[in-house]
Formats: C-alpha cells, structure tokens, sequence
C-alpha cells in the first residue's frame, strides 16, 4: 500500500531465518512521512514465537538530519535489543559529515560503538567515503578505519572499491561493480 502519507507492506516469507523447524515467516512494515520526519516501524515473526521488531524515526531540518532505530527480538528464548543514533549535515554542497553511536545488548556481550565520518562527491561521477570508529565488544576493544572511492559515469553502470582495517588484524579490500540493464 502507498497512500502518499503512509505506506505499508506485508508477506509471507518461505525459509529458515531463525531454525530449522520454522520454514514459514511473516513480515510486516509501516512508513509514515510527516513534513520532515519520517516515523517506520517493522516487525518479522514465526508461529512459535521467536520475531525481530524495529522502530526508527529521520528528521532532515535544512542542512541536518538525525537519524534514531531501535530493535528488539526473541529468537530460541534468548532476548536481544539494540539502539542507534546518527547524525549528519552538509559541510559544503559536496560534503557532507556524519557521527553517530550504538548500543546492542545481546547474550554473548553487550557491544558499544562511535563513529564518523564524511563522504564527498569529488566530481559528477566519482564519490569518497571515509569513517573511522571505536567499538566495545564485552571488553574486546578495537578501532576500525574504512575508506572507498565510487564511480558512476551513468547508463545505470557502477563500480566501487573499498578497503577496511581494525586493530584487531581485520583487513578487507573489496570491488564491486554493477550494471543495470
């Protein structure tokens, strides 16, 4: 449904998203746009229980945005939730800056995480992103640094690479490219 203002969905989704035994899920998700906040929420659940809920709001107030979720599920009996907050605003009609945070309680460990970051459109066609972050892991810190560079000429064709780096010896360097027919 997409009735301007308000816009839902809802399905039947075949497979094993928690365990084996549950093939069958049902999937549902609301937006609401107001001016310039936009209100969603989501939720995703099987017959025995087990579901993963998430509500999130985004404010664009001229040149800022602020970005807030939140998640919440129960999947084998083991409860989990999970918060995050960004925010972000042009520099310049080509940069814009972002920082934000999150929290995750789960069984294993609780996680927190900061980060920043900016992404500038170098010319019509070539995009940067750069951001660098600190994350708690249940007392397994580390810091990460990411950076890309995406080009896009146009005729729905575009290729990227990206590279990532942490302190705990995690490196990824990754391409891709696409094209859309």
């Amino acid at each position: 449904y997409d009735g301007g203002m308000f816009s839902a969905e809802a399905a039947v989704l075949l497979g094993d998203l928690y365990v084996a035994t549950d093939p069958v899920n049902f999937y549902a998700a609301v937006t609401a746009e107001f001016d310039s906040v936009e209100a969603r929420a989501a939720v995703i659940f099987d017959d025995s229980g087990d579901y993963i809920a998430s509500l999130g709001a985004t404010a664009t107030l001229d040149m800022f945005t602020l970005d807030v979720d939140a998640y919440f599920d129960e999947i084998a009996g083991d409860n989990d939730w999970g918060i995050a907050a960004e925010g972000s605003f042009d520099a310049t009609d080509t940069v814009a800056i972002y920082i934000g945070a999150a929290y995750q309680e789960v069984v294993a460990a609780d996680q927190f995480t900061v980060y920043g970051g900016v992404n500038a459109d170098v010319t019509e066609t070539i995009a940067a992103n750069a951001e660098l972050g600190y994350v708690d892991n249940g007392g397994a810190d580390y810091i990460y640094g990411a950076a890309g560079l995406t080009y896009a000429p146009g005729g729905g064709f575009e290729t990227s690479l990206n590279v990532f780096a942490d302190t705990d010896d995690h490196y990824r360097l990754a391409f891709e490219a696409s094209k859309e027919f």
